[in-house]
């Protein structure tokens, strides 16, 4: 199962090497940082680590994590890659995480199941909430006591940003990818779409460096604005054919 891991970047150079150095022992992978606007030479050492089969992008400015994530589904598409894997560059995603999706995925495409997303979850099971703030997950529960109100579906780990898409979710995400705070709202569109989602327990580390944006004031202002578009999306987003 030819898989693209795509990192989004934003000025993650302390700790790019050690997340590629946790994904490079993958079979049937590669991996594609997308570098969105950093100042700190992320790219650059990227560049000095990948491996010919993998591949960097870089936009001159910020332009946030949908036109990130979007652009490696469209590199992904252009290269035959069968499913996308997208996995944040601060380390708090391990490469034990990475290998429990892709084993999932596998299985999945063997059973003749296409369209899909896989979230690793650190709210399902008893895997540990190590490296997990108290803000997030109190948000956490917020965004999913909503998705369940407004989509009839439960889900434990809406802000995760590990996840792998497949099929017609990975058409998704190369053309309509939410512009803002996407990974909560992707849920509605999925489920709008009729693909099948399914969370897998992780566990995740401790970031090294680097802070959060959900934190103090700003997970307030998060949470208000994440719960105005989850409404918004619900209301005047429609299914799409591509």
């Amino acid at each position: 199962m030819l898989t693209l891991i795509v990192i989004p970047c934003l000025n993650e150079r302390a700790s790019i090497s050690k997340v590629f150095d946790s994904l490079v022992h993958l079979h049937e992978t590669s991996i594609c940082l997308i570098d969105d606007g950093s100042t700190d030479g992320t790219y650059a050492e990227f560049e000095s680590i990948r491996r010919p089969h993998d591949y960097a992008m870089r936009f001159p400015v910020n332009l946030g994590i949908s036109a990130a994530v979007s652009a490696g589904a469209t590199l992904a598409s252009y290269h035959d890659f069968e499913v996308v894997l997208q996995c944040d560059g601060d380390g708090q995603h391990t490469g034990d995480g990475v290998q429990i999706l892709i084993n999932h995925a596998r299985k999945l495409r063997t059973d003749g199941i296409l369209d899909f997303v896989l979230i690793g979850s650190r709210f399902t099971g008893t895997e540990s909430l190590h490296g997990t703030s108290i803000t997030r997950i109190f948000g956490s529960k917020i965004l999913r006591l909503l998705l369940r109100v407004l989509y009839r579906r439960k889900f434990t780990d809406p802000t995760s940003g590990l996840r792998i898409y497949s099929g017609r979710a990975l058409k998704l995400l190369q053309h309509d990818y939410p512009q803002e705070w996407p990974e909560p709202i992707m849920l509605g569109r999925l489920t709008k779409s009729q693909i099948e989602v399914h969370e897998v327990p992780v566990g995740m580390a401790t970031r090294d460096f680097g802070e959060s944006k959900i934190r103090g004031f700003g997970s307030a202002m998060y949470m208000v604005k994440v719960v105005t578009l989850i409404l918004a999306d619900k209301l005047f987003w429609t299914t799409k054919e591509y």
